[in-house]
């Protein structure tokens, strides 16, 4: 080779590839550095201007201080690894306007990950029972009127819908795109879900995330992610402040009429999309499928050691969740 030669394609790609992915594991450290920053800086502001006696783990509180926290550690992280992988933002954030159908479609199709997610996360609930405790504690209050489920739908399902959907879906996603889409969909379902912290919401986020992932690259638009997202979170909200009259209605059999109706649901997405009208405009441009093997491209993600790291972070934490730590 002459010294001036370019690397042939696969060594350029598996040097690019491990630098992506270092700079997405540096943009999940350092959420967690910018978490435990606005975990100190945060609540004593909040308390300089909440009023005298509020309880700090009430629904008002937790949404101002998740509104302000969220963002806070996860814009600027995913901002950096964006710019640090040479991707700009209308790379990252296509915007695009969906077509009403095409975007129903995939929005319906997305509750087969739900569903799916669901089933998964009912076993690792069997089979984990104090993380189910623990996790119920970290959620804190739950609301009880209408003006704090308002504040429930802002802070559990419209920031997140946006803000994490910008991190995994936009950056992460459209980061790897470039080498295989089915790659990009999987590796970063697999950071939303263990970014999540804890053995129950894992498997529920990786499938919802492939999921989202999936129709996001169908229609290279985020908005039909960032709307299953939101809708996701709103059943849990809903669910959580009506639970009493549904389960009263159904019973037992509560979680399996639910997922009944939205296979059914996922069903009718999916023939949606097969209609000539939703595949006429659909965008999905494949972007490449790369030149690496698939154990190429697992061996050039085990170089990246920020990556590895920071997926040992959370695994440990969702490891530690399992046991009766957090009981009184």
């Amino acid at each position: 080779m002459e010294p001036n030669q370019s690397l042939p394609i696969n060594q350029t790609e598996y040097k690019t590839l491990t630098r992506d992915a270092q700079w997405i594991g540096t943009a999940l450290l350092l959420v967690l550095a910018l978490s435990a920053i606005g975990g100190m800086l945060f609540p004593p502001l909040l308390h300089l201007i909440w009023p005298t006696g509020e309880e700090s783990g009430g629904v008002l509180y937790q949404a101002a201080l998740y509104v302000l926290s969220s963002p806070f550690s996860i814009l600027p992280a995913f901002c950096i690894a964006a710019k640090a992988c040479n991707r700009s933002f209308q790379q990252v954030l296509p915007f695009r306007a969906v077509p009403f159908l095409q975007g129903m479609g995939c929005v319906l199709l997305g509750f087969w990950g739900i569903v799916l997610g669901n089933v998964i996360s009912d076993g690792a609930e069997w089979l984990f029972p104090y993380a189910d405790e623990n996790l119920t504690m970290m959620m804190g209050a739950s609301a009880q009127t209408p003006v704090e489920l308002a504040a429930e739908l802002l802070y559990i399902c419209l920031v997140p819908a946006f803000v994490e959907e910008f991190a995994f879906r936009g950056v992460t996603l459209f980061t790897l795109r470039r080498y295989g889409d089915w790659f990009a969909i999987l590796v970063s379902a697999l950071l939303f879900g263990v970014f999540h912290g804890n053995v129950i919401q894992l498997p529920f986020a990786f499938c919802l995330g492939v999921a989202a992932g999936y129709i996001t690259l169908r229609t290279n638009s985020l908005w039909p992610a960032i709307t299953l997202h939101f809708i996701n979170n709103a059943i849990s909200c809903l669910l959580g402040y009506f639970g009493g009259s549904v389960y009263s209605l159904l019973g037992s059999y509560t979680n399996w009429v639910l997922y009944a109706v939205w296979f059914v649901m996922g069903l009718v997405g999916w023939l949606l999309l097969r209609s000539r009208r939703a595949t006429s405009n659909l965008q999905n441009q494949p972007q490449g499928e790369g030149t690496l093997t698939v154990g190429g491209r697992l061996l050039a993600l085990l170089k990246a050691y920020m990556l590895i790291l920071a997926l040992l972070v959370n695994l440990i934490a969702a490891v530690i969740l399992i046991y009766p730590v957090m009981q009184p």
